[in-house]
């Protein structure tokens, strides 16, 4: 899906915007779940009581090195490394330089297909009237993909990335 149809489709009442994966918060918590993985792995080694738990603990732990990383886990809980830069109501002045943003027509002839793998470190969540969670835009910028949180692919020109880069920049996002 094309980033403009996917915006326009969601009846979102206002987004939040978060960076993660980045700062202390990431080496912290990245240097702990290492630690943690190496105390269980060492552990599970001796057949004792308790190693099932441990196994489990170390399945849970892994998924946070073994994939990509959404802003939202499976649980839908905020990533643990993720920072609330903004929040933005729709129809303000913001939300308008967003869609307008993620509206740009572009010769699909002009882009390109990256081959790394994405590590999303900047995201848009959006919310309904009820100040529920509706669905998740996942941002890498280094390889220029988009994710939702349901792994669905979405489609964007490097002038899309360059014009988001630059909004998520004035919210505070380091990109």
């Amino acid at each position: 899906m094309k980033i403009k149809d996917y915006i326009s489709n969601i009846p979102y009442q206002y987004i939040e915007t978060y960076s993660l994966l980045r700062g202390e918060t990431y080496v912290e918590f990245y240097n702990n779940l290492h630690n943690e993985i190496n105390e269980l792995e060492t552990s599970i080694k001796e057949l004792k009581f308790g190693w099932i738990k441990q196994t489990k603990r170390l399945a849970e732990l892994r998924k946070y090195i073994d994939q990509p990383q959404y802003i939202l886990t499976n649980t839908s809980d905020f990533h643990p490394t993720s920072e609330k830069k903004s929040v933005i109501v729709r129809d303000d002045p913001e939300d308008l330089l967003l869609n307008t943003a993620l509206s740009i027509d572009y010769n699909e002839a002009d882009d390109f297909e990256s081959a790394c793998s994405p590590t999303f470190r900047d995201a848009l969540v959006f919310y309904d009237e009820r100040k529920q969670i509706i669905t998740a835009l996942n941002i890498c910028f280094e390889c220029k993909k988009m994710d939702t949180n349901e792994s669905k692919s979405i489609i964007a020109h490097y002038k899309h990335y360059q014009s988001l880069a630059t909004f998520l920049q004035r919210q505070g996002h380091e990109i």
